[in-house]
């Protein structure tokens, strides 16, 4: 079952969560179909993490800067309901895909 899909939590409802992903730079062309300007709203597994996130994006070897709710954040930070995930790309130079 993938991130973006429900699952059930004990009383039988769908558990996810909300957030809204804004991309920035040349980043933004990773924001999913549906976008508007830089911003995406997209639910997520209950307990996802900046990592998930990035996996969903297709950004897993993308070098980035995130922030959650304008917070530094690194890729193992769980995600809440109703957070805010902003994305960078890397600030002085460098290349946006990991080596290695």
């Amino acid at each position: 079952m993938g991130l973006l899909e429900h699952t059930q939590g004990r009383s039988g409802e769908a558990v996810k969560m909300r957030i809204e992903v804004r991309l920035y730079g040349a980043l933004k062309s990773y924001l999913p179909n549906g976008a508007v300007g830089q911003r995406a709203n997209l639910e997520l597994h209950d307990g996802a993490t900046v990592s998930d996130l990035l996996s969903v994006l297709g950004m897993s070897d993308i070098r980035c800067i995130v922030a959650v709710n304008d917070e530094l954040a690194e890729r193992s930070r769980r995600l809440n309901d109703n957070d805010v995930v902003s994305i960078y790309p890397p600030i002085a130079g460098g290349a946006l895909y990991a080596e290695g």
